[in-house]
């Protein structure tokens, strides 16, 4: 039972997305329940360890992407909306946004919402002013305090673009007093008094961020023992460590792979390199001509982390021979340790 246990440890660290009742939690004793239990873990280990031995063919720092995939530095800062529907199951459904996940010290951040009427409602209410329909939005602190606050109005004025096209908007300063020094997270509660009087609250969030330093837009790229290695020009005005992350895509705009890198800078203007594997060209075919789809430096060293924008299509690279790159795989060691030791547990 040791042994079970040990096992259903080491696969939690590579399986976390599975459910946990996939376990029998009741298997105590040991015989007949210990062996069910191996056998329903073995093939989970299996899998484990083809995982790992499928990832240790690339650097942890370079990673191929499917063609068909989401660009992963896009999709992490994607807006998610909120959805509420009226507290009586018959009013309108209130649907809240912030434009931007992360917004910039100084910047003000951008709310939008707007309210979707049940079909049985005649007339439609957007088509009503903000001030009318009674959205207001405040910008909360992790100590709970209010910040700053706003009405979200569908008029054509202030924030709002477009009169009577059913979409409020408000844009918000931040105080002064509400700068971090590297970053900070921000509740922002979008709030609907229905005509009954009852309230409806949307709840999404930003990070505002100080980052130290910035990308400058120039790139520069060259080929480094079989891999492909760009470099980004970086603006540091502030001593610290920063990660860099970059996606290539080819023409088409379908990804190719991501890489990543992490460095302390001083103050002034610096180089820094990712490097994406050579193998990754291969196995995708993939030797250009090649775009950087995504760039974007982070200043670490706090939670949340500092980021910064994101950049796109910022650097065209010209196609290389496919033999310029390495067709070998990598072999990351604590990939294929991690393997060799699922493996074993269960022979």
């Amino acid at each position: 039972m040791k042994q079970s246990t040990t096992l259903l440890s080491s696969l939690a660290l590579v399986l976390a997305a599975l459910p946990l009742t996939m376990f029998p939690a009741t298997a105590q004793a040991v015989g007949p329940q210990t062996e069910a239990l191996d056998a329903s873990v073995q093939p989970l280990a299996e899998r484990a360890a083809a995982a790992h031995r499928a990832a240790a063919r690339y650097p942890a720092s370079s990673q191929p992407l499917a063609a068909t995939a989401l660009d992963p530095l896009v999709d992490e800062r994607a807006v998610q909306p909120d959805t509420v529907v009226a507290p009586d199951g018959d009013g309108p459904t209130l649907v809240a946004w912030v434009t931007d996940t992360v917004v910039r010290v100084g910047t003000p951040v951008r709310i939008e919402a707007r309210l979707d009427a049940p079909a049985s409602s005649a007339p439609s209410l957007s088509t009503r002013a903000g001030h009318l329909a009674g959205l207001a939005a405040d910008v909360v602190g992790s100590d709970g305090k209010v910040v700053a606050e706003a009405l979200l109005l569908d008029d054509g004025t202030g924030a709002d673009t477009i009169a009577g096209d059913g979409v409020y908007a408000a844009r918000i300063a931040l105080p002064a007093a509400a700068a971090p020094e590297l970053a900070a997270s921000y509740m922002v509660r979008v709030t609907h008094q229905t005509p009954r009087g009852e309230a409806q609250t949307a709840v999404v969030g930003f990070v505002y961020s100080n980052p130290w330093a910035e990308l400058t837009g120039a790139f520069r790229d060259t080929v480094v023992d079989g891999s492909l290695v760009v470099e980004a020009e970086v603006e540091v005005r502030r001593a610290g460590r920063f990660h860099l992350a970059a996606t290539l895509t080819d023409e088409d705009g379908a990804p190719v792979g991501l890489a990543q890198a992490a460095q302390r800078l001083e103050t002034g203007r610096h180089w820094m390199p990712v490097s994406f594997y050579g193998l990754i060209f291969h196995e995708r075919r993939a030797n250009g001509p090649l775009v950087l789809g995504a760039a974007t430096l982070t200043t670490t060293g706090g939670m949340p982390n500092a980021l910064g924008p994101l950049l796109f299509d910022a650097h065209r690279l010209a196609a290389r021979p496919l033999d310029a790159f390495t067709a070998a795989p990598y072999g990351d060691p604590t990939r294929l340790e991690a393997a060799r030791r699922l493996e074993a547990s269960v022979r």
